[in-house]
């Protein structure tokens, strides 16, 4: 996986939820888990259109404590689904370990990052190297990295496919 992106910026406040905002409840219920069917129901309660809208590279900008809440990792994994990169100001431990685990490429340390970025502009970051550049405006961003270790979970494509690497299941 390219931990390198380039694409538009969708843009939360805090506090965003893992059930019923970031991906309906239905699909834990029926324990829905192909990234590719949970992508195009990202948001749809926040936002319809989005799903249809997002493409590979873009990048979810969000608040403080996202993906709260259940620790489901249906959202996350329709994140990944979708090819859609995430900067956060925080996120939860079990949200954090869920996003490791569906393989989505995030920095969830980005003090101020929803006063920094505008919705839609252009971003270019590199999730291995923490920088963040907003070629709408021009602005460059640094934030800490994931630790090595963590970003091979991710490019690999998550947890299970690391695992399966790691064994030699391929």
């Amino acid at each position: 996986m390219n931990l390198l992106f380039h694409g538009r910026c969708w843009k939360f406040g805090h506090s965003v939820c893992t059930d019923g905002q970031i991906m309906n409840t239905r699909f834990v219920d029926h324990r829905v888990f192909d990234p590719l069917v949970l992508s195009q129901h990202i948001f749809e309660e926040m936002n319809p259109e989005m799903a249809k809208q997002v493409r590979p590279g873009d990048i979810i900008v969000a608040g403080k404590r996202f993906a709260h809440g259940n620790p489901h990792v249906h959202g996350l994994l329709g994140i990944k689904g979708a090819g859609l990169g995430l900067l956060t100001e925080s996120i939860p431990r079990g949200a954090f370990r869920n996003a490791v685990f569906a393989g989505v490429p995030f920095l969830p340390n980005c003090p101020s990052i929803t006063t920094l970025i505008n919705p839609f502009d252009e971003l270019d970051v590199n999730f291995e190297s923490g920088q963040v550049k907003d070629v709408s405006t021009g602005k460059e961003f640094k934030f800490d990295p994931l630790p090595k270790f963590l970003l091979e979970i991710i490019e690999a494509g998550g947890g299970m496919a690391h695992l399966k690497k790691t064994l030699g299941i391929c």
